[in-house]
């Protein structure tokens, strides 16, 4: 009898291993396509071209973008998708890829309006403004995070909104629920 059940426990096993296997394969192809769908309702039709592949919670971004911020931003976009724990962003961005004293005051005016969005989100939401990532790119700010209700989450966008020097505020929050 003994001999008899160890070949069927082993076929039992492989067939488990094959049925998670696939069974993940399909939630790796779930979570990549959330990305894709992500990317383009948060950053619109220019990160339609972005090619995204997904395995066991990180993501990879690859392919050409018009404008730099959403190749900046992708990354975090990605990271909003539920299952992400990390990305690697290898966008290129043919507008704003320049070198030089440009690049330099570029970089500088975004760390400034980040300090900006950052100070005026802690004015208004306190210590749940660390809770909330800001990053910010040519005039567009990204806030991701979570916060405790739905009133700090739309205080939140508000008050980013207003900041002077925001173009755009993608928002990247979630309330628990």
């Amino acid at each position: 009898m003994r001999q008899r059940t160890m070949p069927l426990m082993i076929l039992l096993a492989a067939v488990l291993a094959l049925s998670a296997g696939a069974a993940l394969a399909a939630t790796n192809a779930e979570t990549e396509q959330a990305i894709k769908t992500a990317l383009v309702d948060k950053l619109g039709t220019d990160a339609g071209t972005i090619r995204v592949a997904f395995y066991d919670g990180k993501a990879a971004l690859s392919g050409q973008v018009t404008e730099k911020w959403t190749k900046e931003l992708a990354k975090e976009v990605a990271l909003y998708v539920a299952g992400v724990n990390k990305v690697e962003n290898e966008i290129e961005a043919v507008k704003g890829s320049g070198i030089g004293s440009g690049k330099i005051l570029n970089e500088t005016a975004d760390t400034e309006l980040e300090t900006n969005v950052k100070s005026a989100l802690r004015n208004e939401i306190g210590d749940h403004a660390g809770s909330v990532e800001v990053e910010t790119c040519e005039g567009m700010v990204s806030l991701r995070g979570t916060l405790p209700d739905q009133a700090r989450h739309d205080l939140a966008i508000a008050t980013a909104t207003k900041v002077s020097g925001v173009k755009k505020v993608i928002d990247l929050l979630r309330n628990p629920t």
